[in-house]
């Protein structure tokens, strides 16, 4: 590019992987005075240089120290508007409760704050994921028998059944808005248009994994365990692993997925955004809807939305907000969405797939009934009740499960999945603009500890 650089900034909406944005520009080292197009309070640009230092210092959250849990009383829980479909949750409810039983009985660490001291106490999954479900499952079946109850009147008497019947915890975080100490964003399974070969306006490849990618696991160098990455197996006889998988820049520039190409969608943007949601909907030439589900990603650094924004723009009150906004400015710009993909290093790769969407869990993601969450304090498959307080709305409670995991959701801040739907749907509205304060509960059996087994637990 010469001495002429092409900057990107993102805007803030809620995701599960990777982010969106806008671009100005440098020349010849100096900063020519710009505002953004959507937002005009937008200070002036900074060069790349500034941008991706910045961008590499660890964000407050990814700093914080992990949250504790404190039990509640049965009083502390929601009793607001309830949001879901009893169909749907006892769907999924089955659909979890066979994954639970046939994992393996592993365990976690999980930091419970008893007497205002934070002890390190063993959890393990048969009770989490098989005992808490089991239990759950009875109330559904029982409830369900009562032909009387409407499906409405069903989900509201197994969630307080549920609040009854479990011991209920919630997270020491903070917020300062005094509404609850968790952040509660939207993401949906985007539905847009793609064909499968290349030509007029459909341009850009969705790909699948690379047939030199190789899935390991690796040592954390903080925490000493061990996590999820990716490699690249060079082809050569020695079939050497380089970690982690090269970056989003060098993907596209060394066409290190080609023949991989599942689809071609309009415009980097549409790509873009089914990354940033984890999974797609296509509607092919012939009209017909394909499911593209999370098959992978690189393991590199994600650029998210909120933070290259603050490192742009300064003051959280000077956010571009909304993806209705980012979507006008790249249909006006669609020069810049190279610039996009760039920015961001991470990557996501598809696979087709029978099912809807599909959490990092394995499950298929359920309307108002499926969470993503940071799954170092949120394993797989944990029980939840949230309760979230709705920007110029009431205050809605939901049942649901950890099922799916993201980039940007780290510590305090769970995902909600609202649905299908294309461009202007309700769930493509919801998630471009959700972003609220509230509370997750978790449930655990009432006789955890008796047992003694978290004794044996490890600080994590």
């Amino acid at each position: 590019m010469g001495n002429k650089i092409s900057l990107v900034i993102l805007l803030a909406f809620g995701f599960s992987t990777l982010g969106d944005g806008i671009a100005t520009s440098v020349d010849n080292g100096t900063t020519e005075p710009r505002r953004s197009v959507i937002n005009p309070n937008c200070p002036t640009a900074k060069d790349m240089d500034t941008l991706r230092a910045c961008l590499e210092k660890p964000s407050a959250v990814t700093a914080a120290p992990p949250p504790a849990f404190v039990k509640v009383d049965r009083s502390v829980l929601p009793d607001s508007h309830m949001v879901g479909d009893f169909k749907a949750f006892k769907a999924s409810l089955e659909s979890q409760l066979k994954s639970c039983s046939k994992a393996p009985n592993t365990s976690m660490s999980m930091r419970i704050k008893v007497a205002g001291k934070v002890e390190n106490r063993l959890i393990f999954r048969k009770d989490w994921c098989v005992r808490t479900n089991s239990e759950l499952m009875n109330i559904v079946k029982s409830v369900n028998a009562d032909k009387s109850l409407s499906d409405e009147a069903k989900l509201k008497k197994v969630m307080n059944q549920a609040k009854d019947k479990f011991d209920w915890y919630k997270s020491d975080c903070r917020d300062p808005t005094g509404k609850g100490e968790t952040q509660i964003t939207g993401f949906h399974n985007p539905i847009i248009e793609g064909h499968s070969q290349r030509g007029g306006e459909f341009q850009t490849p969705l790909y699948g994994l690379p047939k030199d990618f190789v899935r390991v696991d690796v040592t954390d160098k903080n925490t000493g365990k061990p996590i999820k990455s990716a490699c690249q197996q060079e082809q050569t006889p020695e079939g050497d692993l380089i970690c982690p998988y090269p970056s989003r820049a060098e993907i596209l520039d060394k066409h290190l997925a080609a023949g991989k190409e599942l689809y071609y969608v309009k415009d980097p943007l549409d790509a873009t955004l089914a990354q940033v949601e984890g999974s797609v909907t296509i509607k092919d030439e012939n009209g017909h809807l394909k499911n593209l589900d999370y098959a992978g990603k690189n393991y590199q650094p994600n650029a998210m939305p909120m933070k290259i924004v603050r490192c742009m723009c300064g003051s959280e009150a000077d956010y571009p907000t909304g993806i209705t906004g980012i979507k006008k400015y790249f249909k006006e710009h669609k020069d810049l969405a190279e610039d996009l993909l760039r920015l961001n290093k991470s990557f996501v790769f598809f696979e087709p797939s029978e099912h809807g969407a599909t959490g990092g869990s394995g499950q298929v993601l359920t309307k108002d009934h499926s969470l993503a969450g940071d799954t170092r304090y949120y394993p797989y498959g944990l029980l939840t009740i949230y309760n979230q307080h709705v920007q110029g709305g009431p205050a809605e409670e939901g049942i649901a499960h950890i099922q799916d995991e993201g980039g940007a959701i780290k510590g305090c801040h769970v995902d909600r999945f609202v649905g299908n739907g294309g461009e202007g749907s309700e769930a493509d509205k919801r998630s471009g603009s959700m972003n609220d304060p509230g509370s997750v509960f978790f449930a655990l059996p009432k006789d955890m500890w008796k047992t003694g087994a978290w004794k044996k637990s490890v600080g994590i």
